[in-house]
């Protein structure tokens, strides 16, 4: 609204470089009792009254012939005030623009580290697999499962606060 109120600013500005119209009307009603005579002749009781109405347009032109660069100035200074509120609203724009993209690959990347970590979880259950299936032919000792077990319960938990990130980041788009 910024921006449509210095365009409207500077219409105004620059509006003192044309003449101004003005075009109005003028209605007047008299009315005049008067006692006297019609030259020699009496009239009734010596009153009579006279009626007298009047119509008349007013047409008025203006036009500054010499301001000394007082209206170019100001015009100059809506132009330019109008450039800036221009810039400002361009400047909005473009930031929502980078918000919005920068939200975006927030998303994307958040949505990658799900991928690497759901992949790490594979990892983690087959590393958990393998060494319970050591552990109970007598290959591995327990600590080498438990081991397995406390990885792939960190990696579960990886994989839920990636998730958790994904979310806010698919909220804040």
């Amino acid at each position: 609204y910024d921006a449509r109120s210095a365009a409207a600013r500077r219409v105004q500005a620059s509006s003192s470089f044309y003449p101004s119209l003005t075009l109005s009307e003028n209605l007047q009603r008299q009315r005049m009792d008067a006692i006297g005579s019609l030259g020699n002749i009496p009239i009734g009781d010596n009153t009579f009254i006279v009626n007298q109405t009047s119509y008349g347009p007013i047409l008025e032109i203006t036009y500054r012939l010499f301001s000394f660069g007082a209206d170019t100035a100001t015009a100059n200074a809506a132009k330019e005030a109008l450039y800036s509120a221009n810039f400002q609203f361009n400047h909005e724009i473009q930031t929502v623009v980078a918000q919005v993209q920068q939200a975006f690959y927030r998303l994307n990347a958040a949505e990658a580290v799900v991928d690497a970590q759901r992949s790490s979880l594979k990892d983690a259950q087959e590393n958990y697999s393998a060494a319970n299936a050591r552990n109970k032919v007598g290959l591995s000792p327990i600590q080498d499962l438990l081991k397995a077990e406390s990885n792939l319960l960190q990696e579960r938990y990886r994989l839920e606060a990636s998730s958790s990130f994904v979310e806010a980041s698919r909220a804040s788009l």
